[in-house]
């Protein structure tokens, strides 16, 4: 029973080191403003009752330092209930930028996320698409930061950088920390040529690698996923032409979840996707962070019945806990700012637990999401 905890904790820690050389060695990208600005983008939104901050949107991308000729605004409104479409279609009617809206309850009963990414790809006039959702707000020098980025490094899928907006409440200052450990965990794979995580509210790809890949298919029956779906395809397609872009300009913003029901859906419309993926080593990679955090309470118990001596216990939590730490500071670090322990320690006890239910909440598959139940076998 020793070897057993010893090993699992021992090749966890291995790992964590290893994802933090991994991030240690993506290089700093440092946008130049002075650069050609050659390539045609689109900007392609998908929405669903988003009318409280499409606009925050909407207005950093007309406040974008790449010109406003160069680049267009795909808003794909996916039957929303709220005034959404009606706030993108005023301010497009006033502004300079180039918005186009799209209805998908015009479109023959189309819904869904993927179908409205699709239906904004068949209408871009871009040769580089980015995706990014109607909640976010972006800095002035975003798209050039990608469009730059994309000419350097001659990449076919550029992988962005996420982060929560921090507000001064514990639940957020969790979630935060949580996000940084996936995005940073992401980006390190992705480095050592393992792409197994990425995030559609910072992503760009160029349109010609979306249709030669065929898009979305094969993964219909899966509500989400469809950033990560098509990273796994895309990279497979083109080797080494994935690549995470480490700068501060491309970084998005996002606001945390607010209720404990909406973070439950989120949680499990996240792991409901684990099951899909059809890489084998990223499906080896899952089983091993479930284990590792199956073992945790297992062994906690075995402790209390006497069959784990309790320092040992203490002593191999207290390594995992520091190799995290340095880690997720590194990435938090990159992303705004540092890791605040008291969060951090919250997040120590409620973790293994965590994995678990949403592991197990996630093969079901059920959860709402924007006013919609959803499953993984239909619409």
């Amino acid at each position: 029973m020793i070897y057993i905890f010893l090993i699992l904790t021992t090749l966890y820690v291995l790992f964590v080191l290893v994802l933090l050389m991994g991030w240690v060695s993506i290089p700093r990208f440092i946008t130049d403003k002075t650069s050609d600005k050659t390539t045609f983008i689109s900007v392609v939104i998908a929405v669903r009752n988003e009318e409280a901050g499409i606009l925050h949107l909407l207005k950093d991308l007309e406040l974008q330092s790449y010109p406003l000729r160069k680049f267009e605004v795909i808003v794909a409104d996916d039957h929303s209930t709220d005034h959404t479409a009606a706030l993108v279609k005023s301010f497009s009617d006033r502004s300079e930028l180039q918005v186009k809206l799209l209805s998908l309850s015009a479109m023959n009963g189309a819904s869904g996320k993927k179908k409205a990414i699709e239906k904004a790809i068949e209408e871009a006039q871009g040769d580089l698409i980015i995706t990014t959702d109607g909640d976010c707000t972006v800095g002035p020098d975003w798209i050039n930061a990608i469009q730059d980025f994309y000419i350097k490094n001659k990449a076919t899928m550029i992988i962005g950088p996420v982060t929560f907006i921090e507000k001064e409440n514990l639940f957020t200052q969790i979630q935060k920390i949580e996000f940084a450990s996936l995005i940073g965990s992401g980006a390190a794979c992705l480095q050592l040529g393992i792409p197994n995580m990425c995030n559609g509210a910072n992503l760009a790809f160029e349109k010609k690698a979306f249709y030669e890949v065929k898009g979305y298919e094969g993964n219909e029956a899966v509500p989400s996923g469809d950033d990560e779906f098509l990273m796994h395809k895309i990279s497979a397609a083109f080797p080494g032409k994935v690549v995470f872009l480490k700068g501060k300009e491309a970084i998005v913003y996002t606001p945390a979840i607010q209720t404990l029901k909406d973070f439950k859906n989120q949680r499990v419309r996240w792991a409901s996707k684990w099951s899909f993926y059809k890489v084998i080593n990223i499906k080896v990679l899952a089983v091993f962070i479930f284990l590792i955090n199956f073992s945790i309470p297992l062994f906690f118990v075995f402790c209390l019945c006497g069959l784990l001596p309790e320092v040992l216990f203490a002593e191999q939590l207290l390594i995992k806990m520091i190799v995290e730490f340095v880690f997720l500071n590194r990435v938090s670090l990159f992303l705004g700012g540092r890791i605040k322990f008291i969060p951090f320690l919250i997040l120590q006890v409620i973790y293994p637990l965590y994995v678990i239910y949403f592991a197990l909440a996630g093969l079901r598959g059920c959860y709402e999401w924007k006013g919609r139940t959803l499953n993984n076998v239909k619409f």
